[in-house]
Parts: structure tokens; sequence; C-alpha cells
């Protein structure tokens, strides 16, 4: 098998996320994927980034808890600035305030909970997983590993009765590229009412692993039909009803199907 077909498209790695972004949504995986457009950042979005960033911070330059926070939140007023000047920043004064008033919320909770954990292996180490069945790896950044075990830090303020296919799938990933690891996803779950770290393993690994390569050989098997990019877009429908897009991502599609 030979990688033209990822080649033809510029495609040199596949991730936990496009996968899961074909399977559940082909038209906006085609939007993001093929066309190359990019979302704006949104608040939410931002206020995860800075809670992994900050964590990372207590085993390479440590604070007390209240300085850590106060270096989350400048982080990101700095990183709304700056990309509200780029122009790529969704703009909704609102969430702004929310998710900074949460982000001190999540730090405040899950500082402790990692310092307690000691220090891991790695921190946002960078995963590269080769499968037998399609020509181009499988990349990913997981969060914390530790000896035999791999984390990964999820932010909500809506508790999940279980985790998502979507997240054991990216678990599994990890554990399968370092050689079994067992896969733990931390919930930072926050709430006007409630505060706490609930960590859940991935069970079934295998059978995450085969829906991972299932969904990789659809992509290949897509982008083997036609170099053209015209001839595989029109092989999709957007349906803009799916909470997944976003209103710049509408714009942009309508712009591709020539939608009014």
């Amino acid at each position: 098998m030979n990688n033209n077909a990822f080649d033809n498209f510029g495609i040199k790695h596949l991730s936990n996320s496009s996968i899961n972004l074909y399977k559940s949504n082909p038209a906006l995986w085609v939007v993001r994927y093929l066309h190359g457009f990019k979302s704006k950042t949104n608040a939410a979005m931002l206020r995860g980034t800075v809670t992994d960033h900050e964590i990372g911070r207590q085993f390479s330059d440590p604070l007390d808890l209240n300085d850590s926070i106060k270096r989350g939140v400048m982080e990101f007023d700095s990183t709304v600035k700056k990309l509200k000047k780029e122009n790529n920043f969704d703009t909704n004064p609102d969430a702004e305030l929310k998710e900074k008033t949460n982000l001190a919320k999540y730090l405040e909770l899950a500082i402790p909970h990692y310092k307690n954990l000691g220090n891991p292996v790695s921190y946002q180490k960078k995963i590269e997983l080769q499968l037998d069945e399609i020509p181009v790896p499988i990349i990913g950044y997981l969060d914390l590993e530790y000896d035999g075990i791999v984390r990964d830090i999820k932010t909500t303020g809506r508790m999940l009765s279980a985790v998502p296919d979507s997240v054991k799938r990216q678990l599994s990933i990890y554990s399968v590229a370092l050689g079994g690891h067992v896969p733990l996803v931390d919930y930072i779950y926050v709430t006007s009412r409630k505060a706490e770290v609930i960590t859940m393993q991935i069970e079934d690994v295998d059978r995450h692993m085969s829906e991972v390569k299932q969904g990789a050989i659809a992509i290949y098997n897509l982008l083997s039909t036609s170099d053209e990019l015209n001839e595989i877009t029109s092989m999709f429908s957007p349906d803009f009803s799916d909470w997944m897009w976003s209103e710049n991502e509408i714009v942009e599609a309508k712009k591709i199907w020539s939608i009014k």
C-alpha cells in the first residue's frame, strides 16, 4: 500500500481527532482536513488548553496554588488578546468572562490533585502509532505518562455517566503506542455546587483500537477514490443542524458547496 492517497491531499498523519470527526461528521472533516479551514478558538477551548499548560508547569516551574492560578489567568488573558488581534478568536464577552472564572476553579481543584500524584515520566509526550493497514502514522500528544499508566485530562461542567467512545479510542491509541500502559482519564468536574476529580479506566482496548483502524481505513479508501478535491467534496452534503459546526465553518461550507 502506498501513501499517494494521503500525499495527494497533503495529509502526513492522522490523529484520533481527525478519525473521530470523520466517523461522526464527514462533511465537516472535508472542510477542516481537505479544504484546510481552521475554525476560530473559543473561550471554552482556551480554558481547557490553559488548564493543561498550568498543570504541566507544576512539574517544571512550580508555584504555590494562588500564584499558579494567577499565572494561568494571565496566560488566558494574554492569549485572548493575541487571538483577537489575529482575528482568530470566537468573541463572546459572556463566554469569555465565564471561562476565565471557571479556569481559576479548575486550577484550584486540579493543581493539588496532580501534585499529590508526583512527577510524571513525561508531560505532553508525542505519541506516534503506525498501523499495518494505512501508510501514515496516527499522532497524538499524551497529557501525562506515569510508570505503566497513561492519563488524559478533561475539564467539564457536566459529569458524564460513561466515558465517550471518542475518548476511549484516544486513550487506547496511547496505551497501545506505549506497549500496553493502563489508560486512565481524569475528569476535572466543576459546577457552582460541586468540584471533584473523577478518574475512569478505559476497558476493552482491543475493541476501541479496532474502531480506530476501521476509521483510518475508511479515510484511506475515501482518498483513494479520486485525487480531485471537488469530486471527493461532492460525495458529502453538510447537515448544519449538527452541533459540531461553528458559525464560521458554516459560512465556509456554504461557499464550498455553493449553498445560499
